[in-house]
Formats: C-alpha cells, structure tokens, sequence
C-alpha cells in the first residue's frame, strides 16, 4: 500500500511540475510607444519577440518562479522576477522601457577629426540627413531595419522592414520614400515613430518621383531622356495637364553614333527573328518594340547568335549611356548645368524674367557630375564621381565653379554622398574586400 501511495503521489509531482504556464503582455516606451520586435528572455534564454504592436506572449514549464528580461538597442534593460502560484497558469506582464543612449551596441559616434555612424557587423544599403534626423536603411541577414538617429547620431527609433526595400528616397516634394525592386512605400518619422504609409508600384516612382527635380514656387519641374539618352528635357505640366518644354541639352553627335548602331541592331535583329523564329505574331511584337523608340537594350526573349548578343550587350551599357545635365534654384532662377560642354544657363521661365539662351562656360573636369544642394545654407555643389567636391557660387550675375574638398582614396566606394550645415556625408567601405560600411562625416569649412 505504502509502495502504492508513493508511486501516486510521485506520478502528481511529475504532473505538477510538466505544467504548463501561459505568459503574456506588452512593452512600450516611458512616451508610451509600442515597441516591435524586442526580446523576451527567461533566466538568459531568449524565448520571445514583441509583436509589430508591441505585444509578446510564450509557453513555459511551470516554476516557483520565472525570471523576466526585457532588451531592445536604445533602451534601459528590465528585468521582472515573476512568483508563480499552482491554481494561476496565466500571468500577464507588461514592461516600460526608459531610452539609453550610453548603450546602443549597433551604432557609435568616434568624435575625431572625421566624425563615423557606423552599425557593427552590419551591411548599410542606403541612408538619408535631413535637418533634424538620420535614416538607415541597414540589413542584418536575413532583416532588413529602418533606424532614426537625431542629426549627433543619437538613437531614436528603428523600425522591421520587409527585405524588398533597397535603398532610400527623397521626393522634390520633400517625402521619404522606400524603394524597393516591384514595389516602393512612402514612410513618415513623426513622435519618435516610423509610419509606413502609401504603398505604389515601382513604375509610378520611375514615371513620377524620380524624374522629378525640383519645386519652383507651386511647380513641379521635371527632367526627361529622348533620342537614346542623348537628348535631355527639363519641363512642367500647365494647368491643361500639357507637358511645357523650358529646356533642352542635346548632344547631337553623341545621338548620331548611337542612332546608327541603334539601326543596325534593328537590322540583325529582323534578320535573325525571321531565320529562327517561325511565330509571325512573335517576330511583328518583338521587331515593334525595337523600332518604336522605348527598347532599353534588354536581351529580349529570342534565339540569337553569339555575335548579336555583343553587340547588344556593347549597346546596353555603353551605347545608351545617358548624357549629364541638372537643373537647380540659385537666387530664385533656375539654371541649368549642361556637363557635356561646361556650360550654364538662366533658364527663360517665368519670374525669371530672361529672355533667350545666354550659354556661360563654366570650368571643371566632372565624371559622372551631380548638383547637390544644403538645405540649411542653400549652398549647391558639385559632386563627380562621388569623390570630388566643387562648390557653385553666384556672384552678380556669373557663376564660378570651384573645387573645395577631395574625399581620399583611403575610402572605398564612396557613394550618397550628401552635405548639410557644411558637413559633408558619405558612405563607404572600410576596405576593398570587406562586406560591412560605415557612414564618414566630416566638416568642410
């Protein structure tokens, strides 16, 4: 009998203790924001992550007691002790988390001669400096994280993101874009929170956002590629919805070495859909995209011959390379920068109050040239090649073109580059072989 009881109560015990125990809640800020994505541990054991809204919940095995941790980059961590009772299998637990910004694992600011934002062990695709805030765009495989930092480097907020997203986008109407391969969404940074708003296709931002340069007064001025990308139009949209052209750079000897490559691939082309292609409703729509004018130099779905495909290929990336010119707002008047000749011009629009073409010519050796513009001193530059820095200055009615800063070949790769407040942004790579970069600040004058 006593062997009976002892097998009984043992079996209780092994019942007792195989219990399970249901564990739920939510973890904000002391600004009572939710928090996404934080870790949940268990006496050092990662057992859970809070939700997009902020809320986590797991199973455990029943214990006298449980000991909670709470951890999230940014944050104080907590840690709850939780008195488990045999007759309650559900607790509710909720944690406040305070801001440390003498804790962030993923970024550090070395303050030295040159400022460096950089996220450990982590790739940065792209990255955006307003006024106020810095955004991240970093992938931690297989996530990918949007971070907002105030404009020292302090951490703010971050935000899980779908992998699709690749790079980041300011429109001429000042919204923040991400962009993805198919899709793109606009997102906002408002009380310490990102927001994914409005989600459009990529063609809209092709088509819209990014031929869009910049706002004059109410309108919206726009800049376009004809004639193989050898013709350049800056234009605006009237009040009839009618497409104004107020300026054209065309390299025309440029277009006439392109044209004619462009109609001997036209040539081979038809020849060798009506050798190998037996389709005639094939060979009509493959031949029509060619000579409508709109074929990017894609490889498109036939049978070729070897030699074909060179000259496609030789077509795509060098042929159809596109010319350089920019437009930007100096003084209230649009100028535009035509790169192929070194030349400016007071573009004839509106308030400008010019009449006529005046061609000025600027000097300057650019490769690959882009204007960028400081949004506190209204300063615009000069970047070529994403290495050299000149400076646009506007003095009477000439302008002179002067280089001021030269980013070293210490630094590899450097692209987005970009200038605020005088200070010069850029990201790069800390060697030729490495897989993670850093974002470089560093003063101008």
């Amino acid at each position: 009998m006593r062997l009976l009881i002892t097998i009984i109560l043992f079996l209780f015990l092994e019942i007792i203790q195989a219990q399970e125990v249901d564990i739920f809640g939510s973890i904000e800020s002391i600004d009572s924001q939710k928090l996404s994505f934080v870790s949940i541990y268990q006496d050092g054991n990662l057992v859970a992550l809070s939700d997009e809204n902020g809320y986590f919940s797991f199973v455990c095995q029943y214990s006298d007691s449980l000991k909670l941790s709470v951890n999230s980059i940014g944050f104080k961590s907590v840690t709850k002790v939780l008195m488990l009772t045999k007759d309650n299998l559900k607790y509710q637990v909720d944690f406040v988390l305070d801001t440390d910004y003498n804790k962030l694992d993923e970024i550090r600011i070395i303050e030295k001669a040159i400022n460096v934002f950089s996220i450990n062990n982590w790739n940065i695709l792209d990255y955006l400096i307003d006024k106020k805030n810095i955004f991240v765009l970093a992938e931690d495989i297989p996530k990918i994280y949007l971070y907002a930092f105030d404009i020292k480097g302090k951490f703010l907020s971050k935000k899980l993101l779908h992998t699709k997203y690749k790079e980041l986008f300011i429109s001429c109407l000042g919204g923040y874009h991400l962009i993805g391969n198919n899709e793109c969404s606009e997102f906002l940074y408002i009380n310490k929170s990102i927001e994914i708003k409005k989600k459009y296709k990529r063609k809209q931002f092709e088509d819209f956002l990014l031929p869009c340069k910049i706002k004059y007064d109410s309108i919206l001025i726009f800049k376009g590629f004809q004639n193989l990308n050898k013709k350049i139009q800056f234009y605006y949209y009237n009040e009839n919805k009618e497409k104004e052209i107020i300026f054209n750079v065309f390299n025309r000897e440029k277009a006439k070495y392109t044209s004619k490559e462009y109609r001997e691939l036209i040539y081979l082309y038809y020849k060798t859909i009506n050798k190998e292609n037996n389709d005639p409703n094939s060979v009509t729509f493959h031949y029509n995209i060619i000579e409508d004018g709109n074929w990017s130099g894609d490889l498109l779905d036939l049978v070729i011959s070897y030699d074909l495909m060179l000259k496609v290929m030789w077509f795509k990336n060098i042929s159809l390379k596109k010319i350089n010119a920019d437009i930007v707002n100096i003084d209230n008047k649009l100028f535009v920068f035509d790169f192929e000749n070194n030349n400016y011009s007071i573009v004839p629009f509106a308030k400008n109050n010019s009449k006529g073409y005046k061609l000025n010519h600027f000097e300057g050796d650019f490769k690959t040239p882009k204007i960028i513009t400081d949004i506190k001193t209204n300063i615009n530059y000069i970047v070529s090649d994403n290495r050299d820095i000149y400076k646009i200055t506007k003095i009477k009615h000439e302008i002179s073109v002067s280089k001021i800063y030269e980013i070293d070949s210490k630094y590899f790769f450097p692209r987005r580059v970009s200038i605020i407040d005088n200070e010069l942004y850029f990201l790069v790579y800390d060697n030729l072989h490495s897989m993670y970069n850093k974002i470089v600040k560093k003063k101008l004058f």
